[in-house]
């Protein structure tokens, strides 16, 4: 399971065997419009501006504090241990602190693709959203296209619970979206590799 440092809300961060998950600063717009200006995520996910501008990247880091300070959701940057540039997002969105459920959102540039990354770090932000944060239930979706996204929430032990009909506008057309969850029951009795 992740490591977890934190001496107050805004300096958390959660250490894998690979990587560090820390809140993004500022100065990671760059890093993180270099990431996302290709477009090539945005196949998968559908709120990307696009194009994606410097500027959608600073906008969006600027809503975080006030996410995690309402206890909305919270944003880890994904940072191979070895570097200290983010590769990619891992979150917790949506969270209902009163309901103790929150979606699992992620995703990582394209050069760090099938490096077992993401896998990595949702695992360790699923482990503090249950042992820290209390949570009971964390789900997630994915477009059906999306066949990676569904295979990394397989390797998370996340329950297929059903595929929601004509769910989103994606890039112009309705389509459906798969969606998964896992219980804190079922995750601290899971075995991961």
């Amino acid at each position: 399971m992740a490591a977890i440092n934190q001496t107050n809300q805004t300096n958390t961060q959660l250490k894998t065997d690979r990587l560090i998950l820390r809140h993004f600063t500022a100065d990671d717009a760059p890093r993180v419009y270099d990431l996302l200006k290709d477009n090539i995520i945005s196949k998968y996910i559908n709120f990307l501006p696009s194009p994606y501008e410097l500027q959608h990247a600073t906008d969006w880091i600027a809503t975080h504090e006030k996410m995690r300070e309402n206890q909305t959701g919270i944003n880890f940057a994904i940072i191979i241990k070895d570097t200290n540039q983010p590769i990619g997002v891992v979150s917790l969105g949506m969270m209902s602190m009163h309901h103790r459920h929150a979606e699992l959102g992620y995703w990582i540039g394209q050069p760090y693709w099938s490096n077992g990354y993401v896998t990595e770090a949702a695992k360790a932000i699923l482990d503090y959203g249950f042992n820290v944060c209390n949570l009971n239930r964390i789900y997630s979706y994915h477009v059906p296209e999306n066949t990676a996204s569904g295979r990394i929430m397989e390797k998370l032990n996340m329950a297929h619970e059903g595929t929601l009909r004509q769910h989103l506008n994606h890039n112009g057309k309705l389509t459906d979206s798969i969606v998964r969850a896992i219980l804190k029951q079922d995750f601290l009795s899971s075995q991961f590799p």
